[in-house]
């Protein structure tokens, strides 16, 4: 059980919120839920741990949309759409260096970190490729889809290394 303060200034309500907030303390071991509910409550608790793990490090997850259309992309691009998402992809100079496959984690042109978000959303190197794939050089959180990044990916002429 979980109190939800929702009397605040309320006449007469107000002892009713302080017993549920009592009672959402008390020991709970004779409460039975379903399996499927704890389930799902654990994975939502997984998922949110996640996203801000993955949000304090900057990750470019959130900003590439899932679509109905990558059930029909081939699985080559679906796991690079994978990779992108959570920024483990060899397209990026950084991943490489922390991987040991590079010798610096920096881009050549800026002088700056390579990651994913960089090459996808800052690199002046591949402001042509974003135009044209997105329609745009600059876009804003969640406006890009897996279609148009593998396209961006293809006319930006990045390839697994």
């Amino acid at each position: 059980m979980q109190w939800i303060p929702s009397h605040i200034g309320v006449t007469g309500n107000e002892r009713a919120d302080t017993l549920a907030n009592e009672g959402s303390k008390q020991d709970q071991k004779e409460v039975q839920i379903t399996f499927k509910a704890a389930k799902a409550c654990i994975k939502k608790t997984m998922e949110d741990q996640w996203e801000r793990r993955f949000k304090a490090k900057g990750g470019f997850y959130l900003d590439i949309k899932k679509s109905e259309e990558e059930k029909y992309m081939t699985r080559r691009d679906r796991t690079t759409l994978a990779q992108l998402r959570t920024g483990h992809s060899n397209l990026a100079k950084a991943y490489r260096f922390r991987i040991g496959l590079a010798d610096d984690g920096n881009c050549n042109l800026c002088k700056i970190e390579e990651t994913v978000d960089h090459i996808i959303k800052i690199c002046p190197k591949y402001t042509s490729a974003r135009l044209h794939a997105f329609g745009t050089a600059n876009f804003t959180p969640g406006e890009v889809d897996g279609r148009s990044l593998i396209n961006f990916i293809g006319r930006a002429g990045l390839v697994a290394q």
